[in-house]
């Protein structure tokens, strides 16, 4: 848990991220550029989404840490086994429709992405923050934060 705490309290700190956020440029006009981290935390959210709505229990397995939670926002946590259960019977595929504004940091050994995800008839959307790790040779999702966006 302090190394969660230790690892979001970096995220926040930090003021660079690997990208430029979708809203454009900071400075000028200049065109905005895929990084190697937003390309691949990309896909691996895009894929996340995609298990979920399939609700292929074996790939969601590999896709999450051993240790993965999610964080709501009104502070309650649900650990791993039971944010599994809960996709496995209801999916909440209105809400897998389009990921938007993805930021992706390096902390150390950890990556962390920040994005909105939103419903395809745009009425509902989340900020979701995902800390990802390297674990024998693959990403896994370590931690979720998420939020409705009102």
């Amino acid at each position: 848990m302090k190394k969660f705490a230790l690892l979001l309290a970096a995220w926040l700190l930090m003021s660079v991220p690997l990208t430029s956020s979708a809203q454009g440029p900071i400075h000028g006009t200049g065109v905005l550029t895929q990084t190697r981290y937003v390309k691949l935390f990309g896909d691996l959210e895009n894929e996340l989404l995609s298990v979920m709505e399939k609700r292929d229990g074996a790939r969601l397995e590999q896709l999450l840490a051993s240790t993965f939670e999610v964080r709501k926002a009104n502070g309650d946590v649900i650990p791993r086994a039971d944010w599994m259960s809960k996709i496995s019977t209801n999916p909440h595929p209105e809400l897998h429709r389009a990921i938007s504004h993805l930021v992706v940091y390096e902390i150390g050994s950890h990556a962390v992405a920040n994005f909105n995800i939103t419903s395809a008839d745009n009425k509902a959307a989340k900020f979701v923050v995902d800390v990802w790790a390297p674990e024998n040779g693959q990403w896994v999702l370590r931690a979720r934060i998420e939020s409705d966006v009102p």
